[in-house]
Order: C-alpha cells, then sequence, then structure tokens
C-alpha cells in the first residue's frame, strides 16, 4: 500500500463545557447537532453580513468539541468567538499539542481506511485508531486527514509513510473541491461561493447562527435561478 503524509499547519480550538454545542450551534453554519463519533464536519464561521472570517473542521470529544483553522485563523477566531462565549457554560482553549498530516493512498484505500477503524468509506466519516482521529475527505481521490496529540507520540502508521509537500497536498485537495481561507483572504467571500454547501459545511434548516439571513437569501436566489433558467 503506497501512502505519502504531509505536514499540515492546522491549529487547533477546543470548546468544551455543557454549552459547548448549544454555544457553536449559534456561531456555526454547519449543524453541530448531526456531528457523532463517526462522523466530523466542515463549517463557516461568518459575520453578520454572511462573510467566513473562519473555515474550520470539527469533531466531537469528551465534554465538547475540537476545531482546526488555518494556522493565521486561529487568533481572530479565538478573540471573536470569546465576544460571544461569556454567555454559555463552555470554555475555548487553543490545544496546542495537536498536530494535523494530510494523507494520499495511492491504492487499496477501503483496506487504508479498515486498518484505521474506519469501516464507513462515506465521506466526512471518522474513526479513533492509535490514540488519533482519521478523517476521511474523499475515497474517491483517496485522501484523508490525521489528528494526533504530539504529547502521546506521534502514531507509527504515518513514521512509514514518504513525504508529501504541502503544495502537492493542497493540489489534491483543490482537485476535491475543498478550498483554504486564510486571514489575507478571511470575510472576502460568502461560503457558496466557494462552493462550500457541496462539502455540508452549511445547514439550511437548523436553527439561528450569525450571517444566516444573508446565506440564506443566496441559497433561495440561486434555486430561483436555477427554475428559471
Amino acid at each position: 500500500m503506497n501512502m505519502q503524509c504531509a505536514a499540515l499547519s492546522d491549529r487547533f480550538i477546543s470548546i468544551t463545557g455543557p454549552d459547548a454545542s448549544k454555544f457553536l450551534q449559534g456561531q456555526a453554519s454547519c449543524d453541530i447537532d448531526n456531528l457523532s463519533n463517526t462522523r466530523f464536519s466542515f463549517g463557516t464561521l461568518n459575520t453578520p453580513k454572511g462573510r467566513m472570517y473562519c473555515l474550520f473542521k470539527v469533531i466531537k470529544i469528551k465534554n465538547g468539541l475540537l476545531l482546526s483553522m488555518n494556522a493565521s485563523l486561529l487568533e481572530k477566531t479565538l478573540t471573536t468567538l470569546n465576544k460571544y462565549a461569556v454567555f454559555f457554560k463552555c470554555t475555548l482553549t487553543e490545544e496546542t499539542s495537536y498536530r494535523a498530516a494530510g494523507i494520499f493512498v495511492e491504492d487499496n484505500y477501503d483496506e487504508f481506511l479498515s486498518a484505521v477503524n474506519n469501516d464507513d468509506n462515506t465521506v466526512f466519516s471518522l474513526s479513533q485508531h492509535q490514540n488519533a482521529y482519521w478523517l476521511n475527505l474523499s475515497s474517491k481521490k483517496h485522501l484523508c486527514v490525521i489528528w494526533y496529540n504530539e504529547d502521546k507520540g506521534k502514531p507509527n502508521s504515518l513514521k512509514e509513510m514518504a513525504a508529501l509537500s504541502k503544495e502537492e497536498w493542497l493540489s489534491k485537495e483543490t482537485c476535491c473541491g475543498i478550498p483554504e481561507l486564510y486571514d489575507n483572504s478571511s470575510e472576502e467571500f460568502i461560503l457558496q461561493t466557494l462552493n462550500l454547501q457541496k462539502l455540508g459545511a452549511v445547514s439550511f434548516k437548523k436553527g439561528c447562527y450569525t450571517g444566516q439571513e444573508v446565506i440564506a437569501r443566496i441559497a433561495t436566489y440561486r434555486n430561483s435561478s436555477q427554475k428559471n433558467s
């Protein structure tokens, strides 16, 4: 099984406490209630005008949630979320010990997923193996992301993989329709501009969240235009 690994510059924020899910549900575009031990999600945090200031992945953990994002977005995300977190029973913490790596498996991807306890090879499936989280990004393109706690040691699986440059990894993500958001492009886009609805990063059925009105209007306009074309 030919596997390659790219070290990613993602940074992590945990949101813990009894109101963790309730708090993020009111801020994020994705439906936090749909997360499970076998399911992760993309999501965005938006200004009241619907413009993204953060694009993230999120999973459920003990006592709360764990989010990853581009390193350049971390400070702004923490500062903005903490303005609202004071009204909830939850704590936001930068998890400095966590690391992320992107994995490309050239062949036998189903076998690879099974080896890391991810028997559900659908997109956005999640598993735990070797004290790490394994996030399936694309079964078609054979892409997976691993999150691990460096204090607990780097998983042996990664040590056996050939190196993949970050540029090569970003190219593979792009082929899957997965964009990146950086500090210099923060608040430049509404999520539909980057087709994030195709990645399940938004729910049009959940309750209110910051920026929802603008995002919903664009969805309605697009649906109406498609019907009339």
